[in-house]
């Protein structure tokens, strides 16, 4: 879930809980337990979004990390392979301009 719809979520939950708490006619003493009630349930929906929130993320940093780990791994193995073709070709050069030499 997006930031912005968390907030706007929560925002809506307190406007809402509190116009329908507001606009009841009850005492004074029920209408407070029934503020607090509906702020407790918007308190532990939030929490619950934002653990939900926080896991989605911390799931998609490891997804992340794994990913990169992988590509660095491929492009070590990609750069000691040419590495290793460069040596080679260079130690064919060497070897062919020494076979010339020694044949003049």
């Amino acid at each position: 879930m997006r930031s912005g719809t968390f907030w706007t979520f929560l925002a809506g939950a307190a406007v809402g809980g509190a116009a329908a708490v507001l606009t009841a006619p009850a005492r004074g003493e029920e209408t407070r337990r029934r503020i607090k009630d509906k702020a407790t349930d918007v308190t532990d929906k939030g929490g619950t979004m934002l653990a939900d929130t926080r896991d989605a993320v911390s799931e998609r940093a490891r997804s992340a990390a794994d990913n990169t780990k992988e590509l660095v791994d491929t492009a070590g193995d990609t750069v000691r392979t040419h590495k290793d073709a460069a040596k080679e070709a260079l130690s064919a050069s060497r070897d062919a301009y020494r076979k010339e030499l020694a044949r003049r």
